[in-house]
C-alpha cells in the first residue's frame, strides 16, 4: 500500500512539471494566434474597411475561436461599450485562459486601447507596431519553453520521485 502511495505521489510530481511546461507551450500558440489575427485584422481594415466590432465578430467564427476574449470584445461593443473598454473589460475577464503573464496582458491592452481611435492608415500603423512587439513576445515565448520546458519536467519528476523517498 506504501508503494502504490509513492508512485502516486510520484505521478503527481511529474503532472505537475507537464503541467508547467504545457502552460508555456499554450503562451506560444496564443501568441501565434494573436499575430495571425493582427494580419487578419490589418487585412479587414484596409479591404473592407467594416467598424471593428463586425471585424472582432467574423473573426471569432474562424480560427481565433480559441482567443475567447475576442468574441467577449465583440459582444460588449455591440452593447454600446468603447472599443477600447469593451476589449481590456474582455481581456480581464478571460485573462486566466490564455497563459499570458501581466506584461503580455498590459501589451495587448495597450494594443486594444488605440482600436478604433484613428483613421485606417493610423489603424493599419497601430496594427504594424503591435504585431511587431507580438512577434517580439512570440520569439520570447519560443526560446522559454525551448530552455524551461524539460526543466520544469525534470523539476517535476525529480521532485516527485524525491517527496516518495522522503516518504518512504
Amino acid at each position: 500500500m506504501k508503494f502504490v502511495g509513492m508512485i502516486f505521489i510520484f505521478l503527481a510530481g511529474v503532472w505537475a512539471g507537464m503541467a508547467a511546461s504545457s502552460a508555456l507551450n499554450k503562451r506560444v500558440s496564443v501568441f501565434e494566434q494573436l499575430e495571425r489575427f493582427v494580419v487578419y485584422l490589418e487585412t479587414q481594415i484596409r479591404y473592407s474597411a467594416a467598424p471593428i466590432h463586425e471585424i472582432l465578430k467574423q473573426s471569432t467564427k474562424g480560427e481565433f475561436s480559441k482567443l475567447l476574449f475576442l468574441s467577449e470584445t465583440a459582444n460588449r461593443m455591440c452593447k454600446g461599450e468603447c472599443p477600447s473598454d469593451a476589449w481590456e473589460n474582455a481581456l480581464r475577464l478571460h485573462s486566466d485562459e490564455n497563459a499570458l503573464n501581466s506584461n503580455d496582458r498590459e501589451l495587448l491592452i495597450d494594443f486594444g486601447r488605440g482600436l478604433g481611435t484613428s483613421d485606417v492608415e493610423g489603424q493599419l500603423l497601430h496594427c504594424e507596431t503591435f504585431r511587431g512587439l507580438i512577434v517580439d513576445r512570440l520569439a520570447k515565448a519560443r526560446s522559454e519553453v525551448e530552455t524551461k520546458g524539460k526543466l520544469y519536467v525534470s523539476l517535476g519528476i525529480a521532485g516527485g520521485l524525491g517527496v516518495a523517498l522522503l516518504l518512504y
